[in-house]
């Protein structure tokens, strides 16, 4: 049976005790890992390996995590003290099990997995650590007929901002549920796709702050017809809904978009691929808010492959979404990607995306100093991965944010969910399979 052993060890910028101190954590963290980790077959399928339960197989694993990490809570620029409070390392495991069974009809897919962290500098109180979690059901049945459908459902538990209002993490709850299927009639060419997924997301509160009126209910079903001309070709269309339902008291409206748009996606050249759609998305049932939101939504995306070690790709595009406090926000994104295998053993990827976001008018009088609310976010990724054999890599990762959220206030956030701010987390991982 495999075994899967992840740790994640500091990379600091501030060498000296605390660099010494995150190194013997890491060491610390390697050796236990290696004598006590579980059983985990990742996304194997069923075999020889794990524990056979019914007619599938069970696989445990866990992952132990030791970063070094740049205001974590996203806490605003102006509030330089509690950034100097918030950086540190930050400590974590990740217990969790894979499950997955196959038959003729049905194919069983469960992934669970809590997340346990220790943040050793925190000026919020109570939430030093923090147990989140990560749970997935999906079942596929009638996997080899022309109709194949896939149920899912979910929960995840977070502390990572769940929307693009809130400019600091709040802990939150997302419960899911969606149904999948695509017809493919006489061999595949021409396929129709659907898609109905639902959230629920939930903040916990706290004290003097109503963080429960962002709480909402959203409903996303969608059509896709495609028709392929070429055999990695396809024209496109797409048929989209958003609709977002708040609580009770919520400092926001509901509001819904629907749209549509054409497009086509897949292969030019054997090096050139790109995906182009253009639309439009309005509000029908919000009509209030109709003139407001409505507008352009595309995609423009190109992708490059310049030899077997280099490709490259580059998109752009414009979104409309619903959120709180806002109603809405118009997105602007572009976006670069990279990849260089250098021989067979060392790769480098390299993600950076840029975007700018235009809110809607605030519908609460708790908004003050208001004089229109537009974003910039800026998020770079780059990571160094090692294969040094078929079990054990090496990777150093590197994760920066910049947000500058404009001059406005939101009292009934008490002011801590605005302001501008950085956000870096870096950390090396070893990954060990055996």
């Amino acid at each position: 049976m495999k075994r899967i052993v992840k740790y994640l060890a500091t990379s600091s910028s501030h060498p000296g005790t605390a660099t010494l101190k995150n190194t013997a954590t890491s060491l610390f963290f390697l050796c236990v890992l290696f004598t006590t980790s579980p059983l985990n077959a990742g996304t194997h399928p069923p075999g020889d390996d794990g524990l056979l339960v019914g007619s599938g197989r069970l696989h445990a694993f866990v992952e132990a995590e030791s970063h070094y990490v740049y205001n974590p809570h996203r806490a605003s620029l102006d509030a330089a003290a509690d950034i100097r409070e918030t950086k540190g390392p930050m400590l974590a495991i990740r217990p969790g099990l894979n499950y997955k069974a196959l038959s003729s009809i049905v194919e069983i897919q469960l992934q669970s997995l809590a997340d346990l962290r220790y943040y050793t500098a925190d000026y919020l109180a109570g939430n030093n650590n923090f147990f989140g979690n990560d749970t997935r059901l999906g079942l596929l049945l009638n996997k080899d007929s022309t109709l194949p459908l896939r149920i899912s459902a979910g929960y995840l538990r977070s502390d990572v901002p769940a929307n693009q209002t809130i400019s600091r993490s709040l802990l939150n709850r997302t419960l899911s549920l969606g149904l999948d299927g695509e017809w493919k009639p006489g061999g595949g060419a021409f396929t129709v796709r659907f898609k109905a997924p639902a959230s629920k997301i939930s903040y916990d509160a706290e004290e003097n702050a109503n963080h429960e009126k962002l709480n909402n209910l959203r409903v996303q079903p969608s059509l896709r017809v495609a028709w392929k001309f070429f055999p990695k070709t396809a024209f496109t269309l797409d048929l989209f809904s958003d609709l977002t339902q708040y609580e009770e008291g919520s400092y926001s409206k509901d509001i819904d978009f629907f749209g549509g748009s054409l497009g086509l996606t897949g292969a030019i050249t054997s090096r050139i691929s790109a995906v182009i759609r253009a639309g439009f998305s309005t509000p029908i049932l919000a009509s209030d808010l109709a003139s407001s939101a409505s507008g352009f939504v595309g995609l423009f995306e190109l992708g490059y492959k310049l030899s077997n070690a280099l490709s490259v790709s580059l998109a752009t595009g414009r979104e409309m979404r619903a959120t709180p406090l806002f109603n809405y926000h118009k997105d602007i994104f572009g976006s670069l990607a990279a990849s260089l295998n250098i021989g067979s053993q060392v790769n480098i990827n390299l993600n950076f995306e840029a975007r700018t976001l235009t809110f809607g008018t605030p519908t609460t009088s708790e908004t003050t100093g208001f004089a229109g609310r537009n974003d910039l976010a800026v998020k770079p990724n780059l990571i160094i991965s090692y294969f040094a054999n078929n079990w054990l890599t090496i990777s150093l990762h590197n994760r920066y944010e910049y947000r500058d959220t404009g001059d406005f206030t939101i009292s009934m956030l008490s002011g801590e969910a605005t302001g501008s701010y950085n956000y870096y987390d870096t950390f090396l991982r070893i990954s060990a399979r055996y």
